[in-house]
């Protein structure tokens, strides 16, 4: 009986063990694909708003518009947003993927703390049975 008990509580903190494992791995790869999708948005972002501006540039050259005044303070305001809306979508993932991090530590320390916990009440249990002269 107490043989028994004591393997049923191995496993059982085996399993736990594993299970924060995965839970810290999977948090950890979402994490890593939300860092990247930040990315690659931002990328899109400056690549469109970098077409956007050529066609404007090519427009007001065809005017014969010059290197100054206002149809270039209009381009330069249009660079600034587009690069604005590119860092705001990369730190909103950023963000998530740090709220993901968190997780993933907080899986791990769950995993610990499990582990403590059962090792604790794997000690009484084996003071109590010896006390009863179950286990010597």
């Amino acid at each position: 009986m107490a043989a028994s008990a004591m393997i049923g509580a191995g496993l059982q903190l085996a399993n736990t063990a594993l299970q924060a494992r995965n839970a810290e791995t999977d948090n950890r790869e979402e994490s890593q694909q939300l860092a990247e999708r930040g990315a690659h948005e931002a990328t899109e972002i400056r690549r469109d708003n970098q077409r956007a501006r050529a066609k404007q540039r090519v427009a007001m050259l065809k005017g014969g518009v010059t290197d100054s005044g206002s149809p270039t303070d209009t381009l330069l305001d249009l660079t600034q947003e587009g690069e604005r809306d590119a860092h705001w979508a990369q730190l909103g993932y950023d963000q998530a993927a740090r709220a993901k991090e968190r997780e993933a530590r907080r899986a791990r320390r769950s995993g610990v703390l499990d582990q403590l916990t059962t090792f604790n009440s794997l000690g009484g249990n084996l003071l109590q049975m010896q006390k009863r002269g179950e286990f010597k």
